[in-house]
């Protein structure tokens, strides 16, 4: 009985340490909320349409590794209100992004869907990519590429 509460310890002190010494490795993921306050430019056609202000509440989501890999992804989720100050239409928006960073190229290029609802009628919805790059010791944006955006 002795023997084998010894072997069931150091089995449990084994897994413990191999647990501890993995974790520097995991593909675990880290997440987080703030509110923040925003403003949007809304461009139809190539011409500014409206300029809206609000408050938006951030989802983030970031992993660091992937299989024992340095990885960097971030994931974010704003949802929130904002106001065109012209009109005063009021417009609840999400937006989604996808971002990840090459570590070698020191580019962070990202996937930004949003989707924006008036409550006077307006609709808008639309798909950027855009690209960041480490420059001068400073993140800047490289590339803003529009792929679609509906205006209704």
């Amino acid at each position: 009985m002795k023997t084998k509460a010894f072997l069931f310890v150091c089995l449990f002190i084994g897994i413990t340490a191999t647990t501890s010494f993995a974790q520097d490795k995991a593909n675990r993921a880290y997440q987080g909320w703030y509110t923040s306050p925003i403003g949007a430019g809304v461009f139809c056609s190539g011409e500014l349409t409206e300029i809206m202000y609000g408050e938006a509440t951030v989802h983030w989501v970031a992993r660091y590794f992937k299989n024992g890999d340095v990885y960097c992804m971030d994931i974010e989720q704003i949802k929130g209100e904002v106001t065109n100050l012209e009109t005063g239409e009021v417009f609840k928006f999400n937006r989604t992004a996808r971002w990840e960073l090459n570590i070698s190229t020191m580019t962070w290029p990202g996937i930004i869907n949003f989707n924006m609802i008036g409550d006077q009628g307006s609709h808008y919805t639309g798909k950027l990519h855009i690209g960041y790059e480490f420059v001068d010791g400073k993140w800047a944006v490289t590339s803003l590429t529009v792929l679609h955006v509906v205006c209704k």
